[in-house]
């Protein structure tokens, strides 16, 4: 679906760079530094090392490739195999490289995701830093014509009332575009195309090399960093909901820990709050997602069954607990979990999530009659619709 000319000749670029000496051995740093760390001594997060470290080697590649270009280009992040900083498994990710001196024209046709987010930042999420956002526009902002398409003009003059514009302030570095897709069978990610229309190319003065990984060990201390402050948060337990640090503007979240073990479940309840979007997903220590195009790891509101009072209930355990909303951890020992709440009711912020770990045997005892169950036929057609959802993306595998 998004195997477009220009992510084809990025793609050439990045993986030119990946094999490069500088890249490789900032390879190796990294997971010789990253397997003296805590979170190695688990064995399922130590056995995700080295694909983490080849993702994030990718995604930098990819970075830097179209940094480079002197053609502005929309360019697919965060694909499955190239992933980092807990990627969300509905958004599609793109990113186009801009600077506060020059004017570009995005143009696109809107299609059917449930929403669409264009984020101006000042750095790349992970650079040391979640980054700044400078500029927004979201779904509900964005003018269309009748059939869906769009012109978005960016540029360092004010906007003056006028529609579709993001003005590019100082600092302004890259546009991340999310599209957000809650419903995998019938939702399709906006069309794009990005031209530059006034001011000049000055390509990077780094060597591409050293800057992938100079990049590869930012983004590696960053999010391990990160990851330690979570260690914060009790086991088998989540977060209140609270507004999301960094990310998408508006989006509200929670954080969690878990090790799943085989002769527990861990009963969880949600309020969805009247959300526009629900989103709950697993990842490792690593801080990114696990399988969830093959795997339940991940769910969004379109595919979890909610409860009769508006709730929605989720059985995180090893074994398949027998009900649709189960959160497979993917054989994991120990999982962070983040819930995404976007396009909440005005004044409106979720109630706590409610978390309750019962002996598996138990399980029965604990859920409501009226929550939906799965027979393994049922678990099994779930599995195969997802994995035909999730390739309607057109995305790689890992």
């Amino acid at each position: 679906m998004l195997d477009t000319e220009d992510q084809r000749m990025i793609d050439a670029a990045a993986r030119q760079l990946v094999g490069l000496p500088s890249v490789r051995e900032a390879k190796r740093a990294l997971v010789e530094k990253l397997q003296k760390t805590p979170f190695h001594t688990d064995s399922t997060t130590a056995a995700d090392l080295d694909r983490y470290v080849d993702g994030l080697a990718w995604s930098q590649a990819t970075r830097v490739a179209r940094e480079l270009d002197p053609e502005p280009r929309a360019v697919w992040g965060q694909q499955p195999n190239g992933r980092y900083g807990l990627d969300n498994p509905d958004n599609v990710y793109r990113t186009i490289s801009v600077d506060d001196s020059g004017s570009f024209v995005v143009t696109g046709r809107r299609n059917s995701s449930f929403d669409v987010y264009f984020q101006l930042m000042d750095a790349g999420a992970g650079d040391g830093t979640l980054g700044n956002t400078l500029g927004f526009l979201s779904g509900d902002q964005l003018r269309t014509e009748p059939d869906g398409s769009f012109t978005i003009t960016l540029d360092p003059g004010p906007s003056t009332g006028a529609d579709n514009h993001i003005q590019l302030t100082p600092g302004a570095k890259v546009l991340i575009i999310r599209d957000t897709l809650s419903d995998w069978e019938t939702q399709s990610p906006t069309t794009l195309a990005v031209a530059r229309t006034g001011g000049e190319f000055t390509p990077p003065s780094y060597d591409p090399g050293q800057e992938v990984g100079r990049l590869i060990a930012a983004h590696g201390d960053f999010w391990n960093t990160y990851v330690e402050q979570l260690g914060a948060i009790p086991v088998g337990s989540l977060q209140p909901p609270r507004p999301s640090q960094g990310g998408l503007p508006g989006q509200v979240s929670s954080f969690g820990r878990f090790t799943p073990r085989d002769d527990e479940a861990a009963v969880i309840t949600v309020d969805r709050a009247d959300a526009g979007y629900l989103g709950l997903q697993l990842g490792n220590y690593w801080f990114t997602s696990l399988n969830y195009w093959d795997r339940t790891s991940s769910f969004s509101d379109a595919q979890s069954v909610p409860d009769a009072d508006g709730k929605v209930t989720f059985v995180l355990s090893e074994r398949d607990p027998g009900v649709c909303n189960w959160i497979d951890p993917v054989d994991h020992g120990a999982v962070l979990m983040f819930l995404r709440w976007q396009n909440l009711p005005a004044g409106r912020t979720p109630a706590p999530p409610v978390v309750t770990t019962v002996p598996f045997a138990q399980l029965d005892s604990v859920l409501d009659p009226a929550v939906a169950r799965a027979t393994a036929v049922d678990r099994a057609q779930q599995l195969i619709e997802r994995r035909i959802s999730f390739d309607r993306r057109g995305a790689s595998l890992p």
